[in-house]
């Protein structure tokens, strides 16, 4: 059985906050995924097209990944 955060304790968690977990995963630069904090604290990364929703990180490589647009530096 895997480990997800409660619907009702959590919110979204701001992308470039310092403390996102392994940030050697691919997920953080998969344009499907959403970051999720829980009332303790601990940062989550939600995929809406994986059937496990919160899969084991890192992930170093994804079937599903879909490239996050590239944001302009003006």
């Amino acid at each position: 059985m895997s480990f997800s955060p409660k619907d009702d304790d959590r919110e979204p968690a701001s992308p470039d906050s310092d403390d996102l977990p392994f940030p050697s995963s691919l997920c953080h630069r998969c344009a499907a995924h959403r970051y999720i904090r829980s009332g303790r604290g601990s940062v989550f990364i939600l995929c809406p097209l994986l059937p496990q929703k919160y899969p084991r990180q890192p992930v170093i490589a994804c079937p599903l990944f879909q490239a996050a647009p590239e944001e302009s530096g003006t």
